[in-house]
């Protein structure tokens, strides 16, 4: 507690765990009977938590028993035991893949015009917090190879198997973006892709032995991807892993905000996707503003009613 080595990504607060060894034996702390918390009290889609003060929103699925953390206080950090757009209990993160210029859980900007240069990922994050549903974030990409550095206003609405992504790009020269979804490690079974369509619109589907994952690309696309490599995975009984991905390519220079709209699902049960929880938007609709796009209004299939206020990021973080 005393370190100056201190944030709230840092695994050195497990540490405090023993500061309850100096508790006395009659101590609610000791007597309090063990049990599975909250868990049994949730339904069967999720129950999120947003903590404010460390700008960490933790998304706990009794579905599968996994938890999703999503940071939002991170200063100009490479590493990805930070610099990631959400971590995963069961899918482990994985370093970038320099040469593919992929980065799962994390947007990829590549400088392509004038000239073409080496690719980086987001390293800065802030947290707005949530409103009316919405997880509001804003992450850049500090690097040297653009001249100003690519931003990324972040909205996230939870859904029961994923998330619908609602974001909007800012790159003001002619580039290339790509957005990662998790890595899925596999065993010696591989992997089997499948590119389908989902109420109009394109998605690709991986499954190997360890889960599945799917991506659809609702807007502001070019092609959906998948990356398979071998040697990122942490995951030491499957050295293989493969990334989808989503790529926008725009190689002339201009100087507007692009929304980009994505649906990322994970599963770990045979239940096949249907395509309602593929495509779950039924519609929406994209406001202009002084800065380019300020809201996006969206009607998901569910009946429910997103609106997202990207005009409430501008100038309300520290």
């Amino acid at each position: 507690m005393l370190q100056t080595y201190s944030c709230s990504a840092s695994p050195f607060w497990l540490g405090l765990t023993f500061g309850a060894l100096s508790l006395p034996e009659d101590s609610p702390y000791w007597q309090a009977v063990e049990s599975e918390g909250d868990w049994n009290t949730w339904d069967d889609t999720f129950d999120a938590l947003a903590l404010d003060g460390p700008g960490v929103h933790v998304v706990n699925r009794p579905l599968d028993g996994t938890t999703e953390v999503r940071p939002g206080k991170v200063n100009r950090h490479p590493g990805p035991n930070y610099s990631r757009l959400v971590y995963h209990s069961r899918l482990l993160w994985e370093p970038e893949d320099e040469v593919a210029g992929v980065t799962p859980s994390s947007y990829t900007f590549k400088a392509v015009a004038p000239e073409e240069k080496p690719a980086g990922s987001l390293m800065t994050y802030r947290y707005l917090g949530v409103k009316e549903g919405v997880l509001y974030r804003q992450a850049k990409a500090e690097m040297q190879t653009f001249f100003i550095p690519p931003r990324v206003d972040l909205a996230e609405v939870i859904l029961p198997r994923g998330v619908l992504r609602i974001d909007r790009v800012r790159v003001c020269e002619g580039s290339e973006v790509r957005l990662g979804h998790y890595a899925l490690p596999a065993n010696e079974g591989g992997f089997e892709i499948n590119h389908a369509m989902a109420h109009d619109k394109r998605c690709v589907q991986v499954d190997a032995s360890r889960g599945g994952l799917a991506m659809t690309a609702v807007h502001g696309w070019d092609v959906l991807g998948v990356l398979e490599h071998a040697g990122y995975s942490a995951d030491v009984d499957a050295p293989e892993s493969c990334v989808p991905f989503a790529t926008r390519i725009r190689p002339q220079v201009h100087h507007s905000t692009a929304i980009v709209i994505t649906v990322l699902l994970q599963r770990f049960e045979d239940t096949p996707w249907t395509d309602d929880e593929l495509q779950p938007v039924a519609s929406f609709t994209q406001g202009p503003g002084k800065s380019g796009v300020q809201w996006v209004r969206l009607r998901l299939r569910d009946g429910r009613e997103v609106n997202v206020q990207f005009d409430a990021i501008d100038g309300s973080f520290p």
